[in-house]
Formats: structure tokens, C-alpha cells, sequence
């Protein structure tokens, strides 16, 4: 598990953020992010899935 202080460190030296309410802030200004590449198989070009299929 990360070291929370070394955690703090980090996000105050490579993002100057700096107390919850600098991190509130960062985390509201991102952009979405789409993870879907990362859990779902690649489909096969071509292939049909059917709607009933998750």
C-alpha cells in the first residue's frame, strides 16, 4: 500500500497541489475517462454481437 505521505509529496512536487481543497479542485477539473478499453476483449473486425450478449 503507498506510503500516504509520500502520496501528498508527490501530488504537492509533479502537480502543485497542495490540501484537500487543491485536490477537490484537480479531480473536478478532469476529463472524463473512458477505461472501457481496459476491461472489456477487443472484438474481431467483422464480428456481430448480438443485443442479448454483455
Amino acid at each position: 500500500m503507498p506510503n500516504p505521505d509520500e502520496i501528498v509529496r508527490i501530488l504537492a512536487e509533479e502537480y502543485g497541489i497542495k490540501g484537500e481543497r487543491a485536490l477537490d479542485e484537480a479531480i473536478r477539473k478532469q476529463k472524463f475517462i473512458d477505461v472501457t478499453p481496459f476491461c472489456a476483449p477487443p472484438r474481431k473486425q467483422g464480428e456481430v454481437k448480438r443485443c442479448d450478449e454483455t
